[in-house]
């Protein structure tokens, strides 16, 4: 396996409580086309099952090699960089990112981080609170008459792009890239501080829920603004540290 694949294999493909079968298996078909291996689920309504199996159609192994988890912050687990899905505006937004503009995302920091693209259920998408803790979000633009698209088909069209960024890159088909290692904090690792941060707001009961939310959320666009490195992260441990037994916490 050369360089390009295993960077195509070590994105994942995560969806948040599927509830058709079916599009798990067309998704898994999607995937397998690009070149992507690495299919999480969260919380699907039904899997595994027979219909799932029938639409993946050829990408079996990509299918029974899935991973099924509780949690949205367990699927992306070890990933550095995620990607939200999403058709709607947002009252906190992201970085928006157009489905053209993906390869090049992809060109500037797959070499150094770990990607991970979210998409949510078919009826309703993503939560507020799922899609505040990824870092950008990608809209597929689609008619105004008519928005509706199918998950397997969001799912094959950025598959596509992702592919499209990792074989475009030429400097990273040799392991001798000469482009510096950049320590990206991973987001277990981010959102262990920003609850570390957060953890006084929640002990003290001195403003209400509503502005407690809006606290939690602008902190969180920060930190997906931030795109911390590990030392960055580390450093501010100690901060919060040295604050938290100087009483200034």
């Amino acid at each position: 396996m050369d360089v390009l694949e295993r960077y195509l294999q070590s994105i994942k493909i995560v969806l948040v409580r599927p509830s058709h079968a079916g599009n798990i298996g067309a998704c898994a078909r999607a995937m397998k086309t690009m070149g992507l291996r690495q299919l999480h689920l969260v919380q699907p309504k039904q899997f595994p099952s027979p219909e799932a199996t029938a639409l993946a159609s050829g990408a079996e192994d990509v299918l029974n090699n899935s991973q099924v988890h509780k949690s949205l912050m367990s699927a992306v687990e070890g990933s550095d960089l995620l990607l939200a899905t999403s058709a709607r505006s947002r009252r906190f937004p992201k970085p928006l990112i157009e489905l053209h503009q993906l390869p090049e995302l992809v060109k500037s920091t797959l070499s150094t981080q770990k990607i991970a693209v979210v998409f949510g259920c078919e009826r309703t998408g993503l939560t507020q609170e799922e899609f505040m803790l990824c870092h950008k979000h990608i809209q597929i633009d689609t008619d105004s008459a008519y928005r509706s698209l199918n998950l397997s088909h969001a799912v094959q069209l950025i598959s596509y792009m992702l592919r499209r960024g990792v074989f475009t890159d030429r400097e990273a088909s040799t392991e001798s890239s000469s482009s510096a290692h950049l320590d990206v904090a991973n987001v277990s690792s981010h959102e262990h501080l920003y609850q570390r941060i957060l953890k006084p707001f929640k002990d003290v009961n001195v403003t209400s829920n509503t502005d407690r939310m809006i606290t939690e959320q602008r902190l969180r666009q920060i930190f997906s603004r931030a795109q911390l490195s590990q030392m960055d992260v580390d450093f501010l441990h100690a901060v919060v540290q040295a604050l938290s037994k100087s009483g200034a916490e």
